[in-house]
């Protein structure tokens, strides 16, 4: 019988194998596919889980199949857990220059946005597929590769274009899960003037916001910003702001 860690690394490879012409390339110890393209760099990145467990083969194959089908989790029972989440990340050179030219910068890496894939649809939603049953196995990898070409690429196709990814970030159309590295990349290939536009919608996301940014902004300009981040989407807005040198601009 296969370990759950086993299965994993094979599905891994299938799946990875099924970009690999789109110039992937896998590394296995690292479970990672990455492409390079001019100045950007990609990634998908499986992830598992330690809590991965499988149940002992036994005689009755048939009915675990049928109870599998019957019971709501009905392969965590049967089969076990072998789980695989898909993550999707952009690396941009350029961006990493432009952080180390900022004075008041809160990192100088390349990285642009990284997530699971799950979460770049236009309804965010956390997906997990479980890899335990023999019998649905191949469906399961079909559905995984399924989710990195219908979402994961087309996303990584739109920073090919960085003018087109600002006018989505503007218009609130692009995926993005953390409003401060949106800021910088609309700040790096969009200017000055984009960025305020997308801090001004991020502000007025709801009633209650703009109050607290501005109050947030007032005491960071007095006592300095803290290098820790603050849970609250304002504290966030403010610190980015302050760093990339918006503030002033919205009074």
């Amino acid at each position: 019988m296969e370990s759950a860690r086993e299965i994993f690394d094979k599905c891994c490879i299938e799946i990875a194998a099924s970009i690999a012409d789109m110039g992937f390339q896998y590394r296995p110890n690292k479970h990672l596919a990455t492409k390079a393209s001019a100045d950007l760099k990609f990634e998908i990145h499986f992830q598992s889980s330690f809590r991965n467990y499988l149940v002992p083969d036994q005689r009755m194959d048939n009915l675990k199949q049928a109870v599998s089908k019957l019971i709501p989790f009905g392969d965590f029972f049967t089969f076990g857990k072998v789980a695989l989440i898909e993550h999707a990340s952009v690396f941009s050179k350029r961006l990493k220059e432009f952080r180390t030219s900022l004075p008041n910068n809160w990192t100088t890496n390349d990285a642009v946005i990284g997530c699971q894939i799950g979460n770049l649809q236009p309804s965010a939603r956390w997906v997990e597929f479980n890899l335990a049953n023999p019998h649905t196995r191949d469906k399961v990898i079909a559905e995984a590769c399924q989710l990195i070409d219908t979402v994961a690429l087309p996303y990584f196709d739109l920073f090919k274009n960085p003018p087109d990814v600002v006018a989505r970030l503007l218009d609130g159309s692009m995926p993005w899960t953390w409003e401060p590295s949106a800021l910088e990349y609309v700040c790096c290939f969009g200017g000055t003037d984009s960025a305020i536009q997308l801090l001004n919608r991020f502000i007025n996301d709801s009633p209650s916001r703009a109050a607290e940014y501005y109050d947030v902004v007032l005491r960071y300009r007095t006592d300095g910003t803290p290098e820790a981040w603050d849970s609250r989407a304002p504290a966030r807005l403010a610190k980015a702001a302050i760093a990339l040198g918006l503030d002033g601009r919205l009074g």
